[in-house]
Formats: C-alpha cells, structure tokens, sequence
C-alpha cells in the first residue's frame, strides 16, 4: 500500500489517509492500481524464470515471483519520481539531476543480483548473466526502434 501512495503522491493522485477511509479498501485486491503492479510482477517472474532456465539456475515460480516482487517493487515510487523530473518546472541543472538520477538504477539491479544468489546458491557468473542479458537485450532494442 506504501507503493501505490509513494507512486500515486509523485504523479500528483490525491490519495492521502482520508481518501483510503472514504473508499475503504479492504484488500488488495479490490485496487486496480495494485492489481496492476501484481499482474506486471507475475509476468516478470515467469519471464525470469525462463530466462533463469536458459542460464542453468534452478528457480521454482514461487522464489522468481518473491524475488521480482520483494526487490522490485519498492523501487517504483523512486522510479515514478525519476520519470517525473522532467515535468518539474524549469530550474539550473535540471538537464543534469535527471541524468545522474539514472544512476539510481544501479543499485535494484544490485539487489536483484544478490537475491537471487541467496535464494538459488547459483554461481555468480550465472545469476549476472542471466539479469544482464535480458537489460542489455531491451536497451539495444529501445536503442534500435528510438535511434
């Protein structure tokens, strides 16, 4: 729920306390947003879990899915906020706080690392491999269709 406030106060939703009381959500999900976060979480788990295979890294759905979502989605609202600066009001550096906030994306991909040599005991040149590939994958895929 801390996700879906975070997320929703950088994009500028008016969710506080007295709005939850109003519309009293009683689970998760009843919440399309928080659907939303667990559907997208689910599919990369699976896809993670294929790729997983293909790099020798035993993994059952169950641990991919924990792994995504545990790591990944506290990351969101700092996500959420880093796609927002450039919707900020024009200030100096602003051209530089954006791309030096891009390094921020460094340390999910750490932690992604790390959660999956602890749950899987692999070796490590397997679990950096089997995150790496599929990073450098879809950025020289954005790179392609947006070059």
């Amino acid at each position: 729920m801390l996700v879906l406030v975070l997320s929703g106060a950088f994009l500028g939703a008016k969710i506080t306390l007295q709005v939850l009381q109003k519309t009293a959500i009683n689970s998760v999900l009843e919440s399309p947003l928080a659907m939303a976060f667990l559907i997208v979480g689910a599919m990369l788990g699976v896809a993670y879990n294929g790729i997983a295979l293909l790099f020798g890294i035993k993994l059952s759905l169950r641990k991919s899915f924990f792994i995504i979502l545990a790591l990944g989605l506290p990351w969101v609202p700092i996500f959420t906020f880093i796609d927002t600066i450039p919707s900020f009001p024009p200030f100096k550096l602003i051209g530089v706080i954006f791309i030096l906030s891009h390094l921020v994306l460094i340390k999910p991909v750490f932690n992604f690392y790390q959660g999956v040599l602890i749950i899987t005991h692999c070796a490590r040149w397997r679990a950096l491999t089997s995150i790496l590939t599929p990073i450098i994958l879809f950025t020289l895929l954005v790179l392609y269709m947006f070059g």
